[in-house]
């Protein structure tokens, strides 16, 4: 008989260098709950760890992965910090994982990713889910993806018919948390997408991988721009649904909210379409803000973040102007925390400098050359000029 399998892992406790996370605790509670709610996940077990060392990542990853048979699922998740050493190789983080002083990591703090895919090689699993809301998680694709050329066996490596892998973003520079958000901006809205059925395709009862990435890919990049999702062999991975949902008047009313809402924003006659609609699914009046609330919130929260950045590029302003090389540091880093992009704020920055910080930004170095010294003419004596006239002369010049 087929099992539903889940290993949830959150890591936000750290050793010396890396920051400490708040959310991946909250993330491994949030997925845990619905995916052990048998009206929406169905999991057989799920097994949650939060904060392992290395020992026990590893070995709580090879015993998930090595009891499973050919018709199960699997789903891996990983939330914290991801690492990349100074050669490229890439690694999750444990509680022990640390930072040199150089900066570099010690390897033997962290779990390093080929390890985790050699595991999942070796599972006879057909289906399964690798989804990692962390820095550099991209690079874990990179094995993986690789297994798609035709001179790898796939079925046999992979040991199945279905399998992708979902990262938070491709992205390096991006904030993992939000400030006032118990969840990271990837798994707040992965969770949403599952918990109130948004990531499943019109009238359908269940969702499929492939939705709940396009929905969650097209939330957070509402909200956070500078995050990129991604799906590594998404195509075969399509067909595993993830969790299934109650096809009813709010769910429909939800879809109907989410077609109307383009780019933040909802027309005056849109507006008055979703009434009706409202009225003959018979939707509350609280139910239906509370929807249009939550279909919104990626983009205010977007909004929010840019005035933030505006009040403090105002403040920038009136503290010294032009901007100096520190101020515009800290700018930089602004948006990075915030997780929005150059072009995200460039209006901002013409509304409240015209074209300055775009100068100052652009301007190219003064790497005008030196003028050359003088140098001094050097004076020929008797010998030299007579030397020079006889060498002419036998040359017959």
């Amino acid at each position: 008989m087929a099992r539903k399998i889940a290993l949830l892992i959150g890591v936000g406790e750290y050793g010396n260098g890396l920051k400490p996370l708040r959310c991946p605790a909250n993330g491994v509670n949030a997925m845990q709950e619905l995916l052990e709610n048998p009206e929406i996940g169905g999991f057989d077990q799920v097994v949650p760890l939060i904060n392992p060392d290395v020992g026990t990542m590893q070995a709580r990853i090879g015993e998930v992965f090595g009891q499973l048979s050919k018709n199960d699922l699997v789903l891996f998740y990983f939330t914290g910090h991801g690492i990349k050493d100074m050669s490229g190789n890439f690694y999750l983080s444990t509680t022990q994982t640390q930072l040199f002083k150089s900066g570099s990591l010690n390897p033997g703090t962290a779990v390093a990713a080929d390890f985790v895919k050699r595991v999942i090689r070796g599972s006879y699993a057909q289906r399964k889910v690798v989804i990692l809301d962390c820095c550099f998680a991209s690079a874990f694709a990179e094995g993986i993806t690789g297994m798609d050329d035709n001179s790898i066996d796939v079925e046999n490596q992979l040991g199945g018919k279905g399998w992708c892998v979902m990262t938070a973003s491709k992205s390096t520079r991006y904030a993992l948390e939000q400030e006032g958000e118990d969840l990271s901006v990837y798994t707040r809205y992965l969770v949403d997408g599952i918990r109130t059925g948004g990531a499943a395709s019109d009238e359908q009862e269940r969702i499929y991988i492939k939705d709940l990435h396009s929905y969650v890919q097209t939330q957070v990049k509402a909200a956070a721009p500078a995050m990129e999702p991604a799906i590594f062999n998404g195509l075969d991975g399509t067909k595993i649904a993830i969790a299934k949902i109650q096809v009813d008047s709010l769910q429909r009313y939800r879809k109907q909210v989410q077609r109307k809402v383009r780019n933040g924003r909802i027309r005056p006659a849109a507006l008055a379409n979703l009434k009706q609609q409202q009225i003959r699914l018979r939707v509350s009046d609280e139910d239906a803000a509370a929807i249009l609330e939550e279909v919104l919130k990626p983009y205010r929260e977007k909004a929010k973040h840019l005035e933030t950045y505006k009040q403090a590029l105002i403040a920038e302003k009136e503290f010294a102007y032009p901007l100096d090389d520190e101020a515009i540091e800290e700018l930089e880093e602004l948006k990075r925390q915030l997780n929005l992009r150059d072009e995200d704020v460039r209006a901002t920055e013409k509304e409240i400098l015209g074209d300055g910080l775009k100068q100052q930004l652009t301007q190219p170095p003064d790497v005008s050359p030196a003028p050359a010294p003088k140098v001094k003419p050097v004076k020929t004596t008797k010998a030299q000029k007579y030397q020079s006239r006889r060498t002419r002369q036998r040359s017959g010049a």
